[in-house]
């Protein structure tokens, strides 16, 4: 019989993911990191995982769940989120960015971020922009909303500069214009794919 407290691991790049029973009905659970991968890697958090054989929604992101995985670079949140505890995410030195799924701000620990990079970027649903840039401690990075046709980086050499625009969201595709033109001949090297907004085009 299923009870709280049992729980699944999933690996997933690296890192050890603990998905505990909190509840049997509703039926649901919450997501802590055992396991911290050993190289720079990205995690996207599902939003229902089987345990025992049965579906349970992932509604909890507990206390340090992610706490001092320095090489987590990128994680995605679902829309069943309902809570992000305290020091989370603390001390992710290399979360660069967040992608929140969840239409309603998960109730999030003031200090669920300490420690991660000032100029971390957390993309959200586009409805929900300004109500995420309102809540603490989300306002205090650079909120915007999830990758769109149009979106772009432009990657920089010393002696030119590459513009790789979003042309399809799926699959991700993306164009590439040179935006400095080298003003000698020189080598050209485009990247079979590259980050926009955090996410691999």
């Amino acid at each position: 019989l299923l009870e709280t407290g049992d729980y699944a691991l999933v690996d997933i790049n690296g890192h050890t993911l603990k998905y505990t029973v909190t509840s049997i009905d509703p039926m649901e659970c919450n997501v802590t990191c055992i396991t911290e991968s050993t190289f720079p890697s990205t995690v996207t958090i599902p939003s229902s995982v089987k345990i025992k054989g049965e579906n349970f929604s992932v509604v909890n992101i507990i206390d340090q769940a992610f706490k001092d995985c320095s090489n987590l670079t990128y994680i995605e949140i679902p829309n069943t989120v309902t809570t992000i505890g305290n020091s989370a995410f603390e001390n992710c030195s290399g979360l660069m960015f967040i992608k929140s799924l969840a239409e309603e701000v998960p109730s999030t620990a003031a200090d669920a971020f300490n420690g991660c990079p000032s100029d971390m970027t957390i993309t959200v649903p586009e409805t929900t922009i300004e109500t995420y840039k309102q809540a603490i401690p989300w306002k205090n990075y650079n909120v915007t909303g999830h990758l769109a046709v149009g979106d772009y980086t432009i990657i920089e050499n010393n002696e030119y500069s590459l513009k790789y625009t979003v042309t399809s969201i799926a699959p991700a595709e993306c164009k590439v214009t040179c935006t400095m033109q080298p003003t000698s001949p020189v080598a050209i090297t485009i990247s079979s794919s590259v980050k926009i907004k955090g996410e691999d085009i």
